[in-house]
């Protein structure tokens, strides 16, 4: 093909090269057309798989090995955490960290001064203290690098979402959604007290959801036992 618009150049009013014709048989304009050639195949490169989050994130063990009954609401004990972090104007550290049943969409959440993997850890414990747990699920961020210690101390597994698939852990994305009416982007956490997120946790909790036939997050998980006696006083 090659030689043959070299020779019909002037005629034809153009030339490529082998390699540029082979080029395009590998683009995705040409791949289609491969089979009319004799030999050449496209054969795309394998990809190694990147280490770089289990290094990061020690013992990460991903979505994918979730027991399946997380995936169904029905079953309480399924959580997902997060952070909602300041406003990078302000060069505040302070931040929230939220967590969310998946079963009856109960929220939980705390200030706390930094994302500080050990006390960010430490602070994920305590919000799950009074709520019945079998395995919580949270993003690639570095501030989960303790999460071993998360598990050391109440005996859950915890699991990863794939990088950029926040979706995967939905219900805790929409408690952030809902927590942010009250504490808006752009808000400084250390210009807020624990007294006005209690006050947020509140309403949310509190407020009949069409999801829940119409009762609130309190009420179901009251009515399924997710909360340990004294749960209800947080909100």
């Amino acid at each position: 093909m090659s030689g043959y618009l070299k020779q019909n150049k002037e005629r034809l009013g153009f030339y490529a090269s082998k390699t540029t014709i082979y080029e395009w048989f590998d683009s995705v304009h040409g791949q289609p057309y491969q089979h009319f050639l004799p030999t050449h195949r496209h054969r795309p490169k394998k990809r190694k798989q990147s280490n770089s989050l289990r290094t990061m994130i020690p013992g990460r063990v991903g979505i994918e090995l979730r027991p399946l009954a997380a995936l169904d609401r029905t079953q309480p004990g399924h959580l997902e955490y997060d952070s909602v972090v300041s406003s990078r104007a302000s060069g505040s550290t302070y931040a929230l960290a939220v967590v969310q049943e998946r079963s009856t969409r109960l929220v939980r959440a705390k200030l706390v001064p930094n994302l500080k993997p050990t006390s960010y850890a430490s602070t994920i414990v305590e919000l799950t203290q009074d709520i019945e747990t079998r395995t919580m699920t949270t993003d690639n961020g570095l501030e989960n690098r303790a999460h071993q210690l998360i598990t050391k101390k109440t005996g859950v597994p915890v699991f990863f979402t794939d990088p950029y698939s926040s979706w995967q852990k939905g219900s805790v994305e929409n408690a952030n959604r809902m927590l942010r009416k009250y504490f808006p982007k752009g808000t400084d956490f250390s210009t807020v007290t624990q007294t006005d997120v209690v006050d947020a946790l509140a309403r949310i909790n509190n407020k009949p959801r069409k999801i829940l036939g119409y009762r609130s997050s309190l009420e179901v998980a009251k009515e399924k036992g997710v909360l340990a006696r004294g749960g209800a006083v947080r909100g």
